[in-house]
């Protein structure tokens, strides 16, 4: 009789506790890789600087602490500038434009970068390796009981 006939429960443990542990260093290795300091966020920004649409339809998602709904925006721009934006299917005023579209949402991830220097602050972000487009971003201050994120659902 096999080794392995004789204690199929130490084998079926075995295999569990091997792929359990592979899934605890894949989930430490992804989490760290997503980690987002000022040099990470500044080479995504100069990647989209150099690689990014100048034209496009922008539609993403910022839910904030507290919030049970994420606000929904969608921004259309033109030349690197928006030319109309909406949140929540209403559309915003002309004079607040200069508030949306890509480069905006890297600099209010910037600001928080700038302003969170507390070890218990957590940010992570995501960001499209052929052109540096943000795909998503986390912001979890539990100091300050403040929390954003966003998830970019679209960019055409």
């Amino acid at each position: 009789m096999t080794f392995i006939k004789r204690h199929k429960l130490a084998v079926i443990l075995l295999l569990v506790c091997v792929v359990g542990i592979g899934w605890i260093v894949w989930s430490v290795r992804r989490n760290t890789a997503l980690r987002l300091d000022l040099p990470r966020l500044k080479a995504a920004r100069e990647l989209w600087e150099e690689r990014g649409p100048k034209a496009y339809h922008l539609v993403y998602t910022i839910l904030r602490t507290g919030g049970t709904k994420a606000d929904r925006y969608e921004v259309e721009v033109v030349d690197g500038k928006a030319v109309s934006a909406s949140v929540n299917g209403r559309a915003d005023d002309a004079d607040r434009l200069h508030n949306y579209g890509m480069e905006k949402l890297y600099s209010f991830i910037e600001r928080f970068l700038e302003i969170d220097k507390d070890a218990s602050t957590v940010q992570r972000a995501d960001f499209g390796a052929e052109d540096g487009r943000l795909l998503w971003y986390l912001r979890n201050a539990p100091a300050k009981k403040q929390s954003v994120e966003i998830t970019v659902l679209s960019l055409e």
